[in-house]
């Protein structure tokens, strides 16, 4: 309960429920700002258990937690995660379940209070019909957590084509108060983002710094399991140079050319080209 977060306490649940030995770093001290009330920031890098923090604080604390994700595929995948611990009390709002005809069902479903974990677009913040869900189910039970995955989004796409990030701090309070006008605490999470891009999540999702741990960081931010080759370029030589190193990719891995570029089950080569635009163009 509030007040009486120990670590001891804390680590029989998580080998309970979660079948973990223990904490990984920063999740304890996270968990603890969660269950005392507090807002919380964690940056912590992709594969660190960043959700895992929402998952134990969502179950411990009373009440229902509401998720805020940029796009499907992570919505999708933050319920694969959590029925994969077996908690399917799960809603996520996207608009393709929406446009499937599901909407008087799913928005019922959010009223009844019955899912533990509500999962959404910021966007569906904004909708009447979907705060009327959420002010019914305040009748229920309660908002117990509002967590902003990939929070860095709130700071790169709101002031850009996101408007609905703007102010989202504010639109938490509101929507997710409950009779009394008590809001739950806000966990912002993100696996990266520069100490400028932070500030701004902090001031946007109006998060303060009341303890040494509302804002968790790594111990390190090395990561040994990357290796890096950088290529310095000039523009017109950006093209050439990233076709070549595509062509090369089957050697330098050790893996025949002519399977490379095809699925292979588990054995698919696989990568990311990350962009500089919204529209995937990489500036060539």
């Amino acid at each position: 309960r509030p007040g009486n977060a120990r670590p001891e306490v804390l680590r029989v649940l998580l080998q309970s429920v979660f079948a973990k030995r223990d904490f990984r770093d920063g999740q304890c001290e996270a968990i603890t700002e969660l269950l005392e009330g507090r807002d919380c920031a964690v940056l912590l890098p992709t594969g660190a258990g960043k959700s895992l923090i929402y998952q134990f604080a969502g179950l411990c604390l009373p009440g229902r937690t509401v998720v805020i994700d940029p796009i499907i595929a992570l919505i999708e995948d933050q319920v694969e995660s959590l029925r994969g611990y077996g908690i399917d009390r799960v809603t996520a709002i996207s608009s393709d379940r929406l446009q499937d005809g599901d909407r008087r069902a799913i928005l019922e479903e959010v009223a009844s209070g019955d899912p533990l974990f509500v999962l959404i677009a910021p966007e569906r913040l904004q909708t009447p019909d979907f705060r009327s869900a959420l002010t019914q189910m305040s009748a229920v039970t309660s908002v117990n957590l509002a967590v902003v995955d990939e929070a860095h989004c709130v700071s790169e796409w709101g002031h850009q084509f996101r408007t609905s990030y703007l102010g989202l701090g504010g639109v938490i309070r509101q929507t997710c108060a409950d009779a009394t006008k008590t809001r739950p605490p806000i966990l912002a999470l993100t696996g990266t983002a520069s100490r400028a891009v932070l500030r701004d999540v902090l001031f946007q999702l109006e998060i303060e710094e009341r303890t040494e741990h509302t804002l968790v960081r790594p111990s390190t931010f090395d990561r040994p399991e990357l290796s890096f080759d950088v290529r310095v370029v000039q523009p017109l030589e950006a093209e050439p140079t990233l076709k070549g190193l595509l062509r090369a990719l089957p050697g330098r891995l050790g893996r025949p050319g002519a399977r490379f570029w095809f699925p292979a089950g588990r054995e698919t080569c696989s990568g990311i080209v990350f962009c500089r635009t919204v529209d995937g163009s990489r500036g060539v």
